[in-house]
This record gives C-alpha cells, sequence and structure tokens, in this order.
C-alpha cells in the first residue's frame, strides 16, 4: 500500500484496457454506492486488470510489464487521466516490454530502476524472500502472484527486501502525486500465508530472513499490538489531563456547568461506554456509583463537569478501534459453528470452543481462515478513501458464507470509507446484486 497520501485523495472512476492478452477490450466504470463487481469466465482478465490497477498505483511496475497489453487508462474523479502503452526496443534479442506513461501535460518511460552493475548472491533472494522459488540459475516462481521472475524482476520487485542499498525510484514528482492520491489495497487470492512481519524489520533498519507463517499468527500478533499503542495513547492522554486537572478547575469558576440530571446521565453513558470496551479487549473493567451519586453543589457540579469532558476525551481515544473490533468479531461469530473469537490485549485474537477451550489459529478450517484475513486485512489494515482489490473472496467460503458477502462488505465501507473492486466467479456472491456487475467480455466478433 503506498505511503505518505496527499490529504486531498482522488477517487478511482473508470479503468480501460485494451487488447489485454493481446484479444480482449475491457471498461470498468465503478459504482457510486462504492462497490464493483467483475465477473466472466476464465481466461478474460479478472485477476489481470487487478494486478495492473495494483501494480500502477503501487510503483510496482514490473508487475505492468508481466502482463500482455496495448494500452491501460486510468480516469479520477478529479478529471485527471493516465495512460500506460507498453513498447519494446527492436534491437533487443529478449523482447521485454517497457512502459510508456502519459497524461495531458506529462511523459516518462519506465524501463527498469535497476541500476547496471547491482547484482546479489542468489541464496540472499532465498533466504529473504521465502515465498520466491528457484526454478532456474536465473529464474524464480512467486507463489504471491504466479509469474516467473528474472533476477532484475526481483530487484526491481522485493529491492526493500533485500541487503543491497535501496534503489531511488526514478518515478517523476507529477507522476508519484497522482499515484499516492489513490490509495490501493490488494487482497489477493493466495492470502493465508504472509512473510512474518516485514514492515517491523525494515522500520528498524535490521535485516534477518523473513520466515513464511500463517496469516491468521501474524494477524492476532498484529491486533495485540495495535491495542497496546492505543492503550499508550490513552495513558499519555490521560497524565496530561490528570496534570493540568487542578488548573482547569480553579479556571471553571463563572462558567456553565451541566445540570445533575445531565451529570447522571453522562456518567451512566461514560460506564457503558467502559463496559463495552472492557467487553472488546481495550480497557480493563472499572464502574462508576452512578446511581447513589449524593447531590452535589454548584461547586461540585464544576468538578464534575470538567472530570466528564476528560473522561469523554480519553475515552474518544478507542472509537475508531472499538467500532472496527465490535463488527470484525461480530461478523465472525455470526460465521462460526461451535467456536467464537474474542480480543485479548496479550493475544490479540483468541479463538475458543463454546465451552472456553482455546483453540490454536491454525485448528482454524482453511475457510474460517479465509474469513479471519479478509476481515482483518478489511477493517484494519485499510486507509480511508483507499480502493480494496479483493481477488476471488469465494475461495474456501462455504456457499451460506458467500451470501451475506456483500451486506458485510456494505457494513466495513460504512465504517472504513473504502471502495472495493471485487473479482468473483461466484453468483452466490452477487446475489441479486447484478446492478454492482460489470461482464468482461470475449472480442466482438
Amino acid at each position: 500500500m503506498n505511503q505518505n497520501r496527499i490529504h486531498h485523495p482522488r477517487r478511482l472512476r473508470v479503468i480501460s484496457v485494451m487488447r489485454l492478452f493481446g484479444v480482449f477490450d475491457h471498461r470498468i466504470e465503478l459504482n457510486e454506492e462504492r462497490i464493483t463487481i467483475v465477473h466472466g469466465p476464465n481466461g478474460f482478465g479478472k485477476t489481470a486488470i487487478l494486478r495492473l490497477v495494483a501494480g500502477f498505483f503501487e510503483r510496482r511496475y514490473s508487475m505492468l510489464r508481466s502482463v500482455p497489453f496495448e494500452s491501460l487508462n486510468f480516469e479520477l474523479d478529479d478529471g485527471t487521466s493516465i495512460c500506460v502503452t507498453q513498447v519494446s526496443e527492436e534491437n533487443r534479442k529478449v523482447v521485454k516490454p517497457e512502459l510508456l506513461v502519459e497524461s495531458v501535460d506529462h511523459s516518462w518511460k519506465w524501463r527498469y530502476r535497476t541500476q547496471p552493475g547491482i547484482e546479489i548472491p542468489r541464496h540472499f533472494v532465498d533466504e529473504q524472500i521465502p515465498w520466491l522459488h528457484r526454478i532456474d540459475d536465473d529464474v524464480w516462481f512467486d507463489n504471491q502472484s504466479g509469474e516467473q521472475l528474472d533476477t532484475s524482476e526481483v530487484i526491481d520487485r522485493y529491492a526493500e527486501y533485500l541487503p543491497i542499498k535501496h534503489l531511488p525510484d526514478k518515478t517523476p514528482a507529477w507522476l508519484q502525486e497522482i499515484q499516492n492520491s489513490v490509495n490501493v489495497y490488494f487482497i489477493r487470492a493466495n492470502r493465508l500465508e504472509t512473510p512474518a512481519a516485514p514492515d517491523q524489520f525494515l522500520r528498524s533498519g535490521r535485516r534477518r530472513p523473513f520466515l513464511s507463517a500463517p496469516a491468521v499468527a501474524n494477524y492476532a500478533n498484529e491486533l495485540s499490538q495495535r491495542i497496546q499503542r492505543v492503550q499508550t495513547e490513552y495513558a499519555n492522554l490521560a497524565q496530561s489531563l490528570d496534570r493540568s486537572f487542578p488548573v482547569r478547575i480553579m479556571s471553571q469558576n463563572g462558567r456553565e456547568s451541566l445540570s445533575l440530571e445531565d451529570v447522571k446521565k453522562r456518567l451512566a453513558a461514560l460506564d457503558q461506554q467502559r463496559k463495552d470496551l472492557n467487553s472488546v479487549g481495550l480497557l480493563e473493567q472499572t464502574s462508576q456509583e452512578v446511581e447513589h451519586l449524593p447531590e452535589p453543589d454548584e461547586s461540585q457540579l464544576g468538578v464534575l463537569t470538567v472530570y466528564i469532558t476528560d473522561v469523554t476525551q480519553k475515552l474518544d481515544v478507542f472509537r475508531d478501534l472499538r467500532e472496527r473490533i465490535e463488527l470484525f468479531r461480530e461478523l465472525l461469530n455470526d460465521r462460526f459453528l461451535y467456536k467464537q473469537v474474542r480480543i485479548d490485549k496479550r493475544q490479540g485474537l483468541v479463538f475458543q470452543t463454546d465451552s472456553g477451550q482455546e483453540l490454536p489459529p491454525t485448528s482454524l478450517s482453511t475457510g474460517e481462515q479465509h474469513e479471519v484475513v479478509i476481515l482483518y486485512q478489511l477493517l484494519f489494515l485499510t486507509q480511508p478513501d483507499s480502493l480494496v482489490l479483493i481477488d476471488e473472496p469465494e475461495i474456501s467460503l462455504h456457499v451460506a458464507w458467500q451470501k451475506p458477502f456483500l451486506k458485510d462488505i456494505a457494513r466495513i465501507a460504512s465504517v472504513t470509507k473504502v471502495d472495493f473492486l471485487i473479482a468473483t466467479h461466484s453468483p452466490q456472491i452477487i446475489g441479486n446484486r447484478w446492478d454492482l456487475t460489470v461482464e468482461l467480455k470475449g472480442p466482438r466478433t
């Protein structure tokens, strides 16, 4: 996912590709309802289109080069239009297409960002990128994308994982600004194995082999860290407010205070909010004796007014994460039979039977793991105004789980404020929402 987004993101409105695989011309207009579904026979380019979108906006240009097409066009909601064309140099023995990127005012040709003379020992690739498997002296198979990559393509796509000095991004500023304004998150069909916490080591500057681990286990750990970060923010804010509390009490004189009735209502609401936060693993259980609150005088109402304002501000730190956790837990527990998920600040995700026996994440069925992974990525790893690309959400999902998928996506969109482009074969996923679909058709005869 692209980082350092601009403050006013654009939305992608139209994707069109000409001569995809040398055969297909497709045009996809994204729906205002934030959900667009692409369907069609195998081989017509559903997954390829998602990869082209992700490759362009994530600046992984070798992904675009690996899919044969003549031209690729993006139209944004502010009128910006970008055209990407594959071109080849005729004097090369092996034709490897380059990319010509054009807007109304600019053009730029991409070759490789790999600089001449850069070499890497092949065992570094094997150690650092476990989802790449060497199948020849200079060729690797990418389990994530299903492609064959040579060394230059490996360096271009995965330079950040390799023990080499990071290569500069040659993308011109005008193009980076456009790409950064459309935040894309790609949920691939092969999603149950992930590299174990690569971002953590990249941020720290340390290098070590990345181990492949079940995605569910990694996300359990990631959620625990997320909870702890929010709790730290809560604690820091609480300390700051507590330090200034006496000063603000003294300056309350003459200011309007809440009435006794409002004080009781607000304290009761805060007490319920604490219970809700406790139920999702964000806050230890505490409660107020609201019902037995003695009749305060006017000065005490002023103190209580400041107290209520402070507690409201503190608990608001949890609001966004609480909404996501509540929806995540609700959707999963609606799907699971004879087991449920609860949230724990130390373990993140805890799966247990109805009798309370804890289960390791690997004991979940493949379908259950897919459900956990998709929902977690959608609710916790996407930024507002992102375009989320989902490839074959029906994989390993029982038909009974496929039917409510769009309804769940709509609820997620209301919380996360993202757009969805979904590639599927499943009529159960689509249900009665054919109005959201775009059919990929064969060439006109």
